[in-house]
Order: structure tokens, then C-alpha cells, then sequence
């Protein structure tokens, strides 16, 4: 049994970006009841509710995902545990949920959205991406709060290594990589998310760790100005929602109604939404064993 190095170099080319990533184009923005919480207490029965994206044909199982999305700031913080449902199953401890990761949006400018990505690989089939809201007080005692988010994009990551790897490569594995391009490069290594450091060199070299999967992530870059010209949309009929409050044309009741009725919006439809994706450059050496 022989170790062989091997080198990868990939160019800024247009054709070979889809080999690393795929959209996924079927979702759409819902809301989710929380139903052990029957919300604000002593003017309303109706359960809080939280943001989510609902998958038209379902998250499978042990696959990597790539999310992006932007959330709209609000004046106080936003506390989001982002997890993994299927939107039917009511809430209880004897439904799976996977949880994937712990957000806070820090209160500031309203006018401002804040950019959010990560990576997922789901442990059973799900259909929903929950944005669960830790509620506070004023939730209870001023106004029930309804997150906007823009769901940007969601794309399956595809492995690189059965690519790059010579068919004599013991099971499809390396043993050692070393990947050199920019600092803060974003890849995708057995299902983790790292990022190059500041000398845009990033190494597994000490000792014997097999690296089953690897893939450079990019989000996709749009082409039209349809997520823009929504949010500056939300932006003007939240202004106009304050100034008819603060003129005293509205009632506080009114202006929740009407908060309420500002819905997050998904744009993963890439024929209505077009994205173009750019894989930046970069060498992977690695090292695998033959038989």
C-alpha cells in the first residue's frame, strides 16, 4: 500500500462553480404556532408564532446544506434557536427536532438587516427551518413581536473529493489536506464548517484523519433586485406604520395588526430570483492512501 500526494487548483471558472454546490429551489415563508404558549395573556388566546421556511420536496437525511438569509433588525435584541421540524407534528417531547444553532440579532437601527449563513446536515428527513423566538417580556405586556426574515438561499453541498480523488484512492478518503487561498475562505469538511485562517492556509496534518468530504461554499450572488426592492418595501410600511402611531392616527392595538401583517419573504426560486455563484480560487494538496 503506497501514499500518494496529490494537488487540486481551482481558477475562477464559471462552468465548474455548480460542481460544488446546487440550489435548492422549492420553499416558501410560513408561520409556526407555539403551542405551549398561549401568548400574551388577558387580551388573546391565540399562541405566539414563529418564522419559518418550509422545503417543497423536504431536507434529506445526512446531506450538507448551505443557508442564507437576513433578518430584520428591531430595537431590542432578537434571540433565534434555529432548528430542524416537520411542520405538521405539533411540538412535544415525543417529536424529533434537531437543533442546529443558537442566533442573537442585536438591537439597533431598524433600518438595518442583518446577514446570516451556516451549514446543516440534518439526522432524519425535515420539511421546515424553524427560527424559534425566545420571547421577553414585552412580548407579554406591549406587543407580540413577528421577526422578518428573507430567506436568501439554500443550496446542497456536493462533495469535491469524488472528483478530485484518482479512482485507486483507498475508499474515496484522504488522510491529510492542506488547503491555501484567502483568509476566511469558507469550506465544508466532513460535514463542519471551517474557515481558513488569517495566512489562508489551513492544514489537517498531525496524525491520520480521513477527510470523507470537502467542498468550498459560496453563497450566490443575485442578479436582480428583487430582495432590495423588498426589504426597502418592509422598510417604508414599518416607517409609516410609526409615524400613523406617533400622529395619532392608529391605535397600539392597530399598529400590532398591521406589524403582524408584514410576512418574512422566500426567495430561493432561482428562474424569478437568478443567482450567479463564484467559487474563489484556491490549491488543495492532499494525501491518500492506494491499494
Amino acid at each position: 500500500m503506497a501514499y500518494i500526494l496529490g494537488q487540486y487548483n481551482k481558477n475562477k471558472t464559471v462552468e465548474e462553480d455548480n460542481d460544488f454546490m446546487t440550489y435548492i429551489t422549492g420553499g416558501r415563508n410560513d408561520r409556526r404556532p407555539v403551542v405551549s404558549d398561549n401568548g400574551v395573556t388577558g387580551t388573546t388566546d391565540e399562541p405566539f408564532e414563529n418564522e419559518c421556511c418550509r422545503i417543497t420536496d423536504s431536507l434529506t437525511a445526512s446531506i450538507n446544506y448551505y443557508f442564507h438569509g437576513r433578518i430584520k433588525r428591531m430595537a431590542d435584541p432578537q434571540v433565534f434557536k434555529i432548528k430542524l421540524v416537520n411542520y405538521e407534528n405539533t411540538p412535544s417531547a415525543e417529536n424529533v427536532e434537531q437543533y442546529i444553532k443558537t442566533i442573537t440579532v442585536a438591537g439597533g437601527n431598524i433600518h438595518d438587516w442583518v446577514d446570516l449563513e451556516f451549514m446543516f446536515t440534518p439526522i432524519i428527513v425535515f420539511d421546515t427551518i424553524l427560527f424559534e423566538l425566545k420571547r421577553e417580556t414585552e412580548d407579554y405586556r406591549i406587543e407580540t413581536r413577528y421577526p422578518i426574515i428573507a430567506y436568501q438561499e439554500l443550496s446542497k453541498i456536493n462533495n469535491l473529493i469524488p472528483k478530485v480523488a484518482p479512482r485507486e484512492a483507498l475508499n474515496t478518503e484522504f488522510i491529510k489536506i492542506g488547503v491555501q487561498s484567502h483568509p476566511g475562505l469558507l469550506m465544508c469538511i466532513n460535514g463542519e464548517e471551517v474557515r481558513a485562517p488569517r495566512s489562508g492556509i489551513y492544514e489537517i496534518k498531525n496524525g491520520i484523519m480521513l477527510v470523507s468530504f470537502f467542498s468550498v461554499v459560496a453563497g450566490g450572488k443575485e442578479l436582480s433586485s428583487g430582495i432590495e426592492d423588498w426589504m426597502n418595501q418592509v422598510d417604508d410600511e414599518v416607517d409609516q406604520i410609526k409615524k400613523d402611531l406617533d400622529d395619532g392616527k392608529i391605535t397600539q392595538k392597530e399598529a400590532e395588526r398591521r406589524k403582524s401583517l408584514i410576512y418574512s419573504k422566500c426567495f430561493f426560486d432561482t428562474a424569478t430570483y437568478p443567482k450567479d455563484r463564484k467559487i474563489d480560487s484556491f490549491t488543495l494538496d492532499y494525501m491518500y492512501r492506494e491499494e
